[in-house]
């Protein structure tokens, strides 16, 4: 089956793209404190900082992330939909429909 994937593997486009936005926070928001900024850039680049840590911290968990839970609402095997449920008359056929 082309263009299937496995739910174990993770796409790296989204990740890479997440880990060089990280970077780039990371490191505008240290440019300040490097230059030795005034206080009020140094204010404005703390919450910087903070978010390329954070994106980092996602990029780097992404791949160990477990499964995602299954969605709540009826389970159904048959592949009809939910209101043939239960019915006898066949897949699409069915009276109330």
């Amino acid at each position: 089956m082309v263009g299937m994937t496995s739910s174990s593997r993770v796409a790296r486009g989204p990740l890479i793209l997440l880990g060089l936005l990280a970077v780039l926070f990371v490191t505008a928001g240290l440019l300040p404190w490097l230059t030795g900024g005034s206080g009020w850039a140094r204010g404005l680049a703390s919450p910087m900082v903070a978010v390329g840590l954070l994106a980092g911290y996602a990029v780097i968990r992404a791949p160990h992330a477990g499964p995602a839970a299954p969605r709540a609402g009826v389970r159904r095997t048959s592949g009809r939909p939910a209101r043939c449920e239960g019915c006898a008359c066949g897949p699409g056929n069915c009276a109330d429909a």
